[in-house]
This record gives C-alpha cells, sequence and structure tokens, in this order.
C-alpha cells in the first residue's frame, strides 16, 4: 500500500467523522425544538384554561347584576358551563357560583334621572358580590355538578383550577323598598324580593 492510498483512506475516515458528528449535532437539536414545542403547547393549554375560568367568573359576575335588575333576586347564582366530553365517560366543563350580593351603604337616589317623578321610587344601590369559578370534571351521567352540601356526589367531582372575583358596581335605577325593614333582613343582607 503507498502513501497516497493511506491519505485518501484516512481522509475519508475524517469526512465520515465530520458526517457522524453534525448528523449528531443536528439531531440534538431537532430533539431540543420538539421538547421546546411540547413544553409551548403544555403552557398554551394552560393559559387558556386560566383564561377560560377568569371569563367564567366574570360571568357568574354578571349573571348576579342581571338577576338583580330584573327580578329583584340578591341571593346569588349558581350555574354550570358545559364544554363537552372529556373522555372516559365524563364531561368537563366551568362551574360558577356567586355570593349573596351585598349592599354597601344606604341607597341613594339615581343621578340624573326622571324615574322618581311617578308614584313609584327607584334608587341607586352600591353593591359588593364575589363569584368563583371552578374547571371541573364530572360523571356524564349526571346533568350539573351542582348539589347541596354534604352531597356524596361532589365526591365524583374533579376542579382542575379555580378563580375568584370580586366585583363592587353602582345598580341603578332599582325600585324602592317599602320600608327600611324591608331592605335588609336580619343577617343584615339586602332584601328587595
Amino acid at each position: 500500500m503507498n502513501a497516497s492510498h493511506r491519505r485518501e483512506d484516512s481522509e475519508r475516515g475524517s469526512a465520515m467523522v465530520l458526517v457522524l458528528m453534525v448528523s449528531l449535532l443536528m439531531s440534538l437539536l431537532g430533539l431540543g425544538l420538539v421538547f421546546a414545542t411540547e413544553v409551548e403547547m403544555q403552557l398554551g393549554g394552560v393559559e387558556k384554561v386560566i383564561t377560560n375560568n377568569f371569563y367564567a367568573a366574570e360571568s357568574g359576575l354578571h349573571a348576579s347584576l342581571a338577576a338583580i335588575m330584573v327580578t329583584h333576586d340578591w341571593a346569588g347564582e349558581k350555574f354550570v358551563i358545559v364544554e363537552g366530553a372529556s373522555g372516559r365517560g365524563r364531561l368537563q366543563g366551568h362551574r360558577v357560583t356567586t355570593s349573596r350580593v351585598q349592599a354597601v351603604g344606604p341607597p341613594q337616589a339615581p343621578p340624573l334621572s326622571i324615574a322618581n317623578e311617578g308614584e313609584d321610587q327607584f334608587h341607586t344601590f352600591s353593591v359588593v358580590l364575589t363569584s368563583v369559578a371552578q374547571r371541573v370534571n364530572w360523571p356524564d351521567t349526571e346533568q350539573t355538578p351542582i348539589y347541596e352540601d354534604g352531597d356524596a356526589r361532589e365526591n365524583a367531582v374533579t376542579v382542575q383550577a379555580q378563580t375568584s372575583q370580586t366585583g363592587h358596581y353602582f345598580l341603578s335605577p332599582i325600585r324602592s323598598p317599602t320600608s327600611a325593614d324591608e331592605l335588609y333582613n336580619s343577617d343584615g343582607a339586602v332584601a328587595l324580593n
């Protein structure tokens, strides 16, 4: 074997090592990109759950305010927003519960209102309420996962996330109570039913 053959063999061997190192580097880079993409997808899913929970809690605040304005129901709301099946015979959605609406301070005359010209008197109320939204998973045999305290069916509900929002609103015009006793219950809560 002469010197030129040995040089060609060593150059081929060097090229082979270089190709293997570039292939290894490209494989590691590809695996890193796959891992980064997977993490970003998981973070996006978590962000979606947080955002949906936030808006579910906000919808609870608005549902309570609507109940006050339309039916004078100050007791709070409970409802479920069903998203659909999550697999394995379970449903997924948001369970929203709002607190009893509390009046803050005495009722005020509504600003710039002609509502008080007739026989009925109306007022502006400053109110505070809290809405709690839970991302839940429950057996699809149940229509909604809203149970009374101590109900054993609550054990089958899985809470995945929870968000709470408190709001302070001014509601006007609200029909005035006929007496001061009618405004507040014995527990100090507004009672305008």
